[in-house]
């Protein structure tokens, strides 16, 4: 079974994701983190060529670049835009697929995964969403950002909490702000618990059916 979750920057896909993962045993793929692997890599060059402060840990690196966004000029952030599409188009999609194709059960958590072929190919699609403010809010607190560094991000296009999607397209629409979040959880994981059930039945019938033939 694979699991497609999608949702704006800090709207609570990861979570939800997580809690799957546990409960069910499925691998996790965080697709953003292959994007913030890329963010932190570019980093590492912001920080040489302005003289942020070097650590070892890459998280700061990352951080130090969402936190300095505003002092590249246009080349640099055009450069970072070519790396971040083409990473988009090409890397993303090949390891997205590679998963797919080596895993039974599956969750993929990514801001548009309803853009790729393989969201068709999601066996439950879950749609995240909240309001702007909530999401921005969150995107503050877990990386120590300030109202200032939201708005240059977003201006730049590097965060978008206001994505529009088509909502006919999901199986499931959370709020992880709504006072109904968690009875909504519940009926998505009987959800899954049956198509689980009806799945194993299918195999066992496959596997009778040869045994036979």
């Amino acid at each position: 079974m694979i699991i497609g979750i999608c949702g704006v920057c800090a709207s609570g896909k990861s979570q939800l994701s997580r809690e799957i993962a546990q409960r069910y045993g499925f691998k996790y793929i965080e697709v953003d983190k292959y994007n913030i692997k890329l963010l932190k890599q570019f980093s590492k060059y912001l920080e040489k060529l302005y003289g942020f402060d070097a650590s070892k840990d890459l998280d700061k690196h990352a951080l130090n670049c969402l936190k300095n966004f505003k002092k590249l000029n246009k080349y640099e952030k055009f450069l970072y835009y070519v790396f971040q599409r083409l990473n988009t188009l090409y890397r993303l999609p090949y390891k997205i697929n590679k998963n797919i194709n080596n895993e039974d059960n599956l969750i993929i958590d990514y801001v548009a995964l309803d853009k790729f072929p393989f969201f068709e190919k999601c066996d439950i699609k879950i749609l995240m969403k909240t309001s702007p403010e909530y999401c921005k809010e969150n995107i503050k607190k877990r990386n120590l950002l300030t109202d200032e560094n939201i708005d240059i991000l977003e201006k730049s296009g590097i965060i978008n909490v206001s994505r529009k999607y088509d909502e006919n397209k999901f199986d499931f629409v959370f709020d992880i702000c709504s006072v109904n979040y968690n009875d909504d959880k519940t009926a998505l994981f009987d959800y899954i618990d049956t198509n689980l059930k009806n799945k194993e039945v299918k195999v066992e019938q496959k596997d009778d059916f040869e045994l036979f033939h």
